[in-house]
C-alpha cells in the first residue's frame, strides 16, 4: 500500500502544483484584462472628456456671442431711442418758437422777391403771424408749425416739422456722430 500512498500523494501533488500553476495564470491573465480593461476605460474617460470640454466650450462661445447681441442691441435701442428724442425735443423746441421763427423765416423768404397777385400763404390754424398787406391767406390744419407759399400752382413747403422728417434720415446721421464722439 505504501507504494499506493506514494503514487496517490504523487498524483495530488503534481495536481496541486498544475491546479496553483493554473491559478496563478488565470491570475496574471486577470491581472493583464483588467489593467487593459483600465487603460481602456482611461482612454475612454479623456475623449469624453475631451468632446464635453468642447462641447462646453462651443457653448460658451456661443453664450459670450449672444450676450454680446444683445448688448448691442440694448446700445442700438437706447441710441434710437435717443435720436428719437432728439427730434420731439427739436419740434417741441420749434413749436414754443413757432410764431418767431416762421415771421423769420417768411420775412427772408419774401424779400426781394416779387410773387404774383394770385400767391396764396396758407398758415397753421389759429395761428397769430402778421402777414403783409395784400397777401391772399388761408388757414389749414395740415400746415402743423411754419407755412406753405402756393404760386402759380406749385407749393413750397416750409411747414418746420415736415421738413424734418424729410430731412430725418440725414440728419440722423449727423445726431449718431455726434451721439458716438460722446459716448467715446
Amino acid at each position: 500500500m505504501s507504494n499506493l500512498d506514494n503514487i496517490t500523494k504523487k498524483i495530488q501533488s503534481d495536481a496541486q502544483e498544475e491546479a496553483s500553476a493554473l491559478v496563478a495564470k488565470a491570475q496574471q491573465r486577470a491581472a493583464e484584462v483588467v489593467a487593459q480593461a483600465n487603460r481602456a476605460a482611461v482612454v475612454e474617460r479623456d475623449r469624453a472628456l475631451a468632446v464635453e470640454q468642447a462641447r462646453a466650450d462651443l457653448l460658451k462661445e456661443r453664450l459670450i456671442s449672444n450676450a454680446d447681441l444683445k448688448a448691442r442691441d440694448l446700445v442700438l435701442d437706447a441710441k434710437q431711442k435717443t435720436i428719437e428724442r432728439c427730434f420731439d425735443l427739436a419740434k417741441a423746441w420749434i413749436k414754443t418758437r413757432n410764431l418767431e421763427l416762421t415771421t423769420k423765416h417768411l420775412t427772408a423768404r419774401l424779400k426781394g422777391s416779387s410773387l404774383s397777385h394770385d400767391a396764396v400763404l396758407v398758415l397753421p390754424e389759429g395761428s397769430a403771424i402778421k402777414v403783409p398787406a395784400g397777401m391772399k391767406v388761408r388757414y389749414s390744419a395740415d400746415v402743423q408749425v411754419g407755412y406753405q407759399l402756393i404760386e402759380a400752382g406749385i407749393t413750397e413747403n416750409y411747414d418746420f416739422f415736415e421738413l424734418i422728417s424729410f430731412w430725418k434720415d440725414s440728419l440722423e446721421i449727423d445726431v449718431i456722430q455726434i451721439l458716438n464722439e460722446v459716448g467715446k
